[in-house]
């Protein structure tokens, strides 16, 4: 055998006629024999195995072992031939490999402790063909806050009508975050006090991995200065970027900018029976410093209320809060606010409805690696296999959730009439799938199977 070192980051071991090769996608981005990744994030894992010899390959089995900084997330473009129950040690499995052939794994694993260690991948055949390769791997916690730049507008800019507000926003060890971004705008000095009234959030980039844009009513605000700040919120921080705007399109006097949001759920879109909302009217332009909580009422009668004075205001932003809705039924509520004869309103759906799950794989019957054979009394599962549902919805469908015996195994965004599927190789026994599905409103749908796994 030969044993070769390379920079003291892969060993191979090799008898002449197999190799492998392990690798990992750093975001930089490029393929790489070592990893340095925050926690909570995930990366993709690439093994290669070749045929170097003169003989036809069988039996032949790839192991990848993690350490116990990383779990197995999936994602594999082969089936997998075992998975432990601890999610860190992963078989594939080939019949056969030709003189010269090679075969390219790839799978996801997350990072979920913090330390130094290593990620090994070995190769065996019954000719007694072996090679091992491994990847040194340091998990850290993310401590940088992520960088955000407002592009448009500018500092000193004039706005009117619908103007598209454009960020930049990266974060560049991302700890497996999402970014999240949010746009408020003030009055400069109302009663010598900035207040910030967030105008859209959690946005997302939405141009590409680094850019996105909001189209922003400002004929909604009185003319005058403010100031528009953008907040970008990551896993190691927060970051804030602003600049000093005029709006010279909206209103002369004074107005009123209503916004209704379900805190519940946290939309400005949906609400539902049981939440609480939060409806806040910003109110600027000439004599709203003036005003008193009192002069300000909100016609609530969309949420089974009449006329309503403000729980609060602090010369800029008047607060109701109403709580556990009930009987909304479904459609368009709009919420109207008055102050001396000056009104602005705003409009959320509501949405009871549950959204409608179908379970299409797997059925009652044999399951042979992800192929159904026959139909049984009861589901019967050999090998890795697919799950498969259908949703649809009198909205939206938000996202669907696969639990295996009560554990949450993977989540997966959606849209109405999505179909998702999820790919599972599980350890043998009887088992519990359930699987659930949330709408935009978080109205919720859930169906399960019981399942034998026999390998």
């Amino acid at each position: 055998d030969d044993v070769t070192d390379n920079d003291d980051a892969d060993v191979t071991i090799s008898i002449g006629d197999i190799e492998i090769d392990k690798m990992v996608w750093d975001p930089d981005p490029s393929w790489r024999d070592q990893l340095l990744i925050p926690l909570g994030a995930t990366r993709i894992f690439k093994i290669t195995i070749t045929n170097t010899g003169i003989l036809n390959l069988t039996n032949i089995n790839i192991t990848d072992t993690m350490s116990s900084q990383l779990i197995y997330r999936n994602a594999a473009n082969y089936g997998e031939y075992y998975i432990s129950p601890d999610l860190r040690k992963v078989i594939w499995h080939f019949d056969y490999l030709d003189i010269g052939e090679s075969k390219t794994i790839t799978f996801d694993a997350k990072a979920v402790h913090t330390s130094y260690g290593w990620n090994k991948a070995n190769v065996t055949t019954d000719q007694g063909a072996t090679a091992v390769d491994i990847v040194p791997i340091t998990v850290y916690i993310d401590r940088d806050p992520p960088i955000c730049q407002l592009i448009y507008p500018e500092e000193g800019e004039f706005l009117s009508g619908t103007e598209t507000v454009r960020w930049y926003a990266i974060d560049d060890d991302p700890g497996g975050k999402v970014l999240q971004i949010y746009l408020y705008y003030a009055p400069i000095s109302v009663n010598g006090v900035n207040y910030y009234h967030r105008i859209a959030g959690p946005l997302y980039n939405n141009i590409d991995s680094k850019h996105g844009s909001y189209n922003w009513d400002t004929n909604r605000l009185s003319n005058g200065e403010y100031k528009l700040l953008v907040e970008v919120v990551g896993s190691g921080g927060i970051c804030h970027d602003s600049a000093e705007i005029t709006i010279a399109g909206g209103s002369s006097d004074m107005a009123i900018d209503v916004i209704i949001q379900d805190t519940s759920i946290g939309s400005t879109s949906y609400v539902k029976d049981g939440d609480t909302v939060r409806v806040t009217a910003t109110i600027t332009g000439y004599g709203s410093s003036k005003l008193t909580k009192g002069d300000i009422t909100a016609d609530l009668s969309g949420f089974g209320f009449g006329m309503s004075t403000a729980d609060s205001y602090n010369g800029f932003e008047a607060v109701w809060m109403v709580e556990n809705l009930n009987s909304l039924g479904d459609g368009e509520i709009t919420i109207t606010v008055n102050a001396n004869d000056v009104t602005g309103s705003d409009t959320i759906i509501a949405d009871n409805t549950d959204p409608e799950l179908t379970v299409e794989k797997p059925l009652n019957g044999l399951y042979f690696f992800n192929t159904r054979l026959l139909p049984l009394a009861r589901t019967i599962i050999i090998g890795s296999i697919t799950i498969e549902l259908k949703t649809d919805d009198n909205n939206g469908i938000d996202r669907a959730e696969f639990y295996i015996d009560d554990e949450l195994m993977g989540t997966d965004a959606g849209e109405t009439g999505s179909s998702f599927e999820w790919y599972t190789n599980l350890p043998r026994g009887q088992h519990r799938l359930e699987l659930m599905v949330y709408d935009d409103a978080g109205n919720k749908a859930t169906q399960s199977v019981d399942f034998l796994k026999l390998l």
